[in-house]
């Protein structure tokens, strides 16, 4: 089993796939995740599944996780074509007919089972695969998405320079690389895409400081956390800042003219 998923947390695992006889149980084999650890569950009339590491896979990133039943009660989990070291018991399956497959859920089919996350495509073999043809397959994955080219998605561009002084009000524009979706704050939290995309120059009107943090996401895939920090106001004279309440102070001197005689 080879699938390229964005997982959610999860506080119970969740089926990617699962492989059932009869609608039951018993024999059926299974690939799932919590979101942050890898899991192979196989039953042969009793439960039995190994599990990686909790820091194996990472929340809300595409990756590709695979497992491969070496058919001799052993298991081998990879992320991203690197094996994992993993705990638990594997069976040895039975050669049986798993007629009813689930994706997304299992036999259960309650809101416990479904999957969480985002799969984006699923690769299922009858047979073990050699580590040439393992290798294939997550190769395979990693051209059609751009894998190797994508993880990283470039941070956003501010359109003005924050280390100039301004003395009127400003606005600013964020962009990031083609289809880019750009997230921003200005109360100084960090930006999640959680938030409203931002489709439209963010403003400065007052005096003082103001700190814009701003992420870029394309497909899934966010940036690094850009800040920069404005400040407005600085060289506006007195009695042009509203906020202010000082009264003008003007020194009028006038020029000494000699009459000629």
């Amino acid at each position: 089993m080879v699938a390229l998923i964005k997982p959610l947390t999860s506080s119970t695992a969740k089926n990617i796939i699962n492989a059932a006889p009869s609608n039951t149980a018993t024999n059926s084999v299974a690939l799932q995740t919590n979101g942050t650890s890898s899991i192979f569950v196989g039953y042969k009339a009793a439960t039995g599944g190994i599990k990686t590491a909790a820091s194996s896979i990472t929340v809300g990133k595409f990756q590709i996780m695979d497992a491969v039943h070496e058919d001799i009660a052993a298991v081998t989990i990879a992320v991203n074509g690197e094996q994992q070291t993993s705990t638990g018991t594997a069976l040895t399956l039975n050669n049986v007919t798993r007629g009813v497959a689930y994706v997304g859920a299992s036999s259960a089919l309650t809101s416990t089972a479904f999957w969480g996350g985002e799969l984006v495509e699923l690769l299922v073999y009858g047979t073990e695969l050699t580590p040439a043809e393992r290798s294939d397959a997550e190769g395979y994955l990693s051209y059609r998405y751009q894998l190797g080219t994508s993880q990283v998605t470039a941070d956003p561009v501010f359109s003005l320079d924050p280390s100039i002084l301004y003395t009127a009000p400003i606005s600013i524009g964020i962009t990031g690389n083609l289809n880019a979706k750009i997230y921003a704050t200005t109360d100084g939290t960090t930006p999640t895409p959680a938030l409203p995309e931002l489709l439209a120059p963010i403003s400065i009107v007052k005096t003082g400081v103001t700190t814009i943090k701003a992420i870029a996401v394309v497909n899934g895939l966010q940036s690094a956390v850009a800040t920069k920090t404005y400040t407005t106001g600085i060289n506006l004279s007195p009695g042009l800042n509203v906020g202010d309440t000082t009264p003008v102070q003007v020194n009028l001197q006038l020029p000494t003219c000699a009459i000629p005689q």
